[in-house]
């Protein structure tokens, strides 16, 4: 943890530079000189609200602070069974923490466990890949379905993107799905466990939402023009720009975060948060390439 220090010659301060999600917790005490000081006092902490995140987004739940859900997710229960809660290492291939929906004797599942809201886009082929099963494949089946909406509510989970209906190994497995999204926006990716009643516990760990690495390949018919690393650390090789006027680097909600006036054939984008972004190529001859880039 870090410490912020924010002297005030007023009985108010402004907090900068802090993490969205984040808990903080904030003492206050007098200075009149480097002598004269009062003892530190405790304020009530405070929350940050929760951002909008960039791809690639990673879900490990090891940052929860079992039973409760790590910052920035959410859950809902849309039935009358139990709901998802964290939990420490709970074996059958979960070493880790990991998230759990506990059976209900009496009653089916219908419990909801949502992402933080991401930044996407269409056009775009994303890859969602997980962990997934269960503490008794012999005598039980379990049931999760994936779905992604607009907001982190069940009613919005209204585009499937996969369903396990017959969940029945002890060993941890992983699943690979591909998505797309019918326009730019903020995406909630949702986890419905819906196990019938009187089952065994269904287990969720390691969720890893990213530009799906086969579609970003990306080449203009036009130009020939290739993009590389795709996905990249620091720098973007661009294979020719002789063609090439100036080039505009946009975020995925089409904000100009970076410019080129006279491109090489390196771009350097290292100081750029990881995410989706576009290149935006003004050729000599008036017409635009847009290209699509993903940084690590």
């Amino acid at each position: 943890s870090a410490l912020l220090n924010v002297p005030t010659a007023t009985t108010t301060a402004n907090l900068t530079g802090l993490n969205s999600g984040t808990t903080y917790y904030v003492w206050v005490r007098s200075k009149c000189s480097d002598t004269d000081k009062s003892v530190w006092k405790a304020l009530p902490s405070l929350a940050t609200e929760c951002g909008v995140g960039n791809l690639p987004y990673v879900q490990n739940f090891e940052s929860a602070a079992t039973p409760a859900l790590p910052s920035c997710t959410t859950k809902q229960n849309a039935g009358t069974g139990n709901n998802w809660v964290t939990i420490n290492n709970p074996g059958y291939g979960f070493g880790t923490k990991a998230l759990m929906y506990p059976y209900n004797m009496a009653n089916d599942a219908n419990a909801w466990f949502f992402t933080q809201g991401l930044n996407l886009m269409s056009g775009i082929t994303y890859r969602v890949t997980f962990d997934y099963g269960n503490d008794d494949g012999v005598n039980y089946t379990e049931k999760l379905k994936v779905a992604f909406g607009t907001t982190a509510d069940a009613a919005a989970m209204t585009t499937q993107i996969a369903d396990l209906p017959s969940i029945s190994t002890i060993t941890s497995q992983n699943a690979t799905y591909t998505f797309t999204v019918p326009a730019n926006g903020i995406y909630f990716v949702g986890f419905n466990a819906y196990s019938d009643a009187d089952n065994s516990n269904l287990f969720l760990d390691n969720i890893n939402i990213e530009v799906d690495p086969l579609s970003t390949d990306e080449v203009n018919a036009k130009d020939a023009i290739k993009v590389y690393p795709n996905p990249f650390h620091d720098v973007v090789n661009i294979s020719d720009v002789k063609s090439v006027k100036n080039i505009q680097v946009l975020d995925a909600t089409g904000r100009l975060v970076k410019a080129f006036d006279r491109p090489s054939t390196q771009l350097h984008l290292g100081d750029l948060k990881s995410g989706l972004y576009i290149l935006k190529l003004q050729h000599k001859d008036g017409t635009t390439t847009s290209l699509k880039v993903m940084k690590k």
